[in-house]
């Protein structure tokens, strides 16, 4: 991708410092989860502002950038320092930085310590608030998945455990899908056993719900939009990323459910209106806490939560009227994310991230823990059991093209929306 110079800055920059803001801005959206796109157009903004043409290329594991001042050029190449996270407030600060750079017009050491001061502020939000906010999240992923009242305060104490363990774990740069298979293990097993003191109704549930806020859906979201987009590289590692950290959590499910026989029974159905209510406001808090999670303000995490509210509450009604479950998901979805997108669009906020945790709490994860239950328990009878074979099938499937409806209701508008858009 080749940037038109447009010299603006109020200093001379050489090729060599021009390269290492780049690089330098490049590294931190990479780093705070942005998609392939937003990185070459923010990185193609500062180089017109700054009077260079740059080329570059974007991979999962390095960054390669060509900048040329008129006189002369370097190229240099980063390789990637650990696993990209996912970081709201960082992203919003680059964008601002990046889209006022005309008015402000900084200076190249203004920037430099701009973009340092970004990448090295610390969270907004500290463990304590996080631990909260993951128990939030699986007891509202609980809730959203037919788990009983018993079941939300097990979800919500094995949420806030497996936070904690995962933070101890991180910090100590621990492989990340070791990191996940760990404490997707010792989660499952303390809320299986939970579920045992407190007689839940819903065990399974219990025992799913606290890991699904570790699912990674913005790397494989992002992943899509980045295949479609032709960033075909780094969209298939990011993909296989998620694939391998799914794997990872459902491998640690399906060993805890052998390891503790938990009865698998019809998820909890309120009465009422709160067969509606009750599952899109979980959708909400569920949404919320994740974008919590991620280090937003409390506007982005309000947004957020009306998207998890929207997207559950739209696939309950239209259930209820005779819908599909993974038609109804798949329109839920698409109502969720153009609410969110609209909003974010104007905020200038990142739109497919808050797009992306908004549709978190469509995750079918009791279809699949019921399907991987099954298909465990038929390979190891000793007789066949065909209708178990039946059971796990259907219901791996459905939780499969429920997850399809979730990426392509969210990569679709997404892609309508920014069609031909610079993304700053």
């Amino acid at each position: 991708m080749t940037a038109a110079p447009g010299p603006v800055a109020t200093e001379p920059v050489t090729a060599t410092g021009a390269v290492h803001l780049c690089l330098l801005l490049g590294r931190i959206l990479f780093n705070f989860g942005a998609t392939t796109q937003r990185i070459q157009d923010s990185i193609a903004c500062l180089a017109r502002y700054l009077g260079c043409k740059v080329e570059m290329l974007v991979s999962y594991d390095a960054l390669l950038l060509t900048v040329n001042d008129g006189a002369a050029f370097r190229t240099r190449i980063d390789s990637s320092r650990g696993m990209a996270g996912l970081n709201l407030l960082g992203l919003i600060r680059v964008s601002e930085l990046v889209r006022g750079l005309q008015h402000s017009q900084p200076s190249p050491e203004t920037l430099d310590r701009a973009l340092c001061e970004i990448r090295d502020t610390a969270p907004l939000h500290d463990v304590a608030f996080q631990a909260v906010a993951a128990g939030c999240a699986g007891a509202g992923f609980c809730i959203v998945n037919g788990g009983d009242p018993v079941s939300w305060v097990c979800s919500f104490i094995t949420a806030e455990i497996i936070f904690v363990l995962r933070c101890l774990l991180t910090a100590r740069s621990f492989n990340v899908h070791l990191t996940l298979f760990g404490v997707a293990l010792v989660g499952t097993i303390l809320a299986g056993l939970l579920a045992r003191v407190t007689h839940t109704s819903t065990p399974v549930v219990a025992l799913v719900a606290p890991v699904l806020f570790l699912v990674p859906g913005v790397p494989l979201i992002s992943g899509g939009i980045d295949v479609v987009r032709n960033h075909v590289t780094i969209g298939m590692a990011r993909v296989g990323f998620t694939m391998a950290a799914v794997v990872a959590l459902g491998l640690a499910a399906g060993l805890t459910v052998r390891l503790l026989p938990v009865h698998i029974s019809p998820p909890f159905t309120p009465t009422g209106a709160w067969e509606i209510v009750l599952p899109s406001l979980a959708g909400g808090l569920a949404a919320g806490a994740l974008a919590c999670l991620n280090n937003s303000g409390l506007s982005l995490i309000a947004l957020c939560a009306l998207g998890g509210l929207t997207g559950r509450l739209v696939r309950a009604l239209l259930v209820l009227n005779g819908l599909g479950l993974i038609s109804a998901s798949l329109i839920g979805v698409l109502c969720s994310t153009l609410v969110v997108s609209f909003v974010a669009e104007r905020r200038r906020w990142p739109a497919v991230v808050a797009s992306v945790i908004a549709a978190l709490p469509m995750v079918p994860g009791y279809f699949a823990i019921v399907g991987l239950h099954a298909l465990l328990a038929f390979a190891e009878a000793n007789n066949a059991d065909p209708v178990q074979l039946s059971v796990g099938l259907q219901a791996l499937t459905r939780a499969l093209f429920i997850s399809i409806a979730l990426v392509v209701g969210v990569i679709g508008p997404v892609i309508l929306l920014q069609h031909d858009k610079e993304r700053i």
